[in-house]
């Protein structure tokens, strides 16, 4: 049995990524004896904003969230 195997290294920016997602397959053939093909989605890491809290006390257990509270 023979094994091969490889690598990639890709240094990715928004620009490779469409609608916030990368897809890479790799595609493995022996000439017509044998054909694999697997696929791999990325979904791009992009910072997303927290919401904010406002003033809490610190002994009440409750977080304020606009004008609801929330214990």
């Amino acid at each position: 049995m023979e094994t091969s195997q490889t690598s990639l290294e890709l240094e990715a920016n928004s620009g490779v990524f469409r609608e916030g997602k990368l897809r890479l397959r790799c595609l493995a053939t022996i000439f017509k004896l044998y054909r694999r093909s697997e696929e791999l989605e990325l979904t791009e890491d992009i910072p997303r904003l927290a919401p904010v809290m406002g003033p809490t006390s610190p002994h009440t257990g409750k977080f304020l969230f606009g004008a609801n509270n929330v214990t």
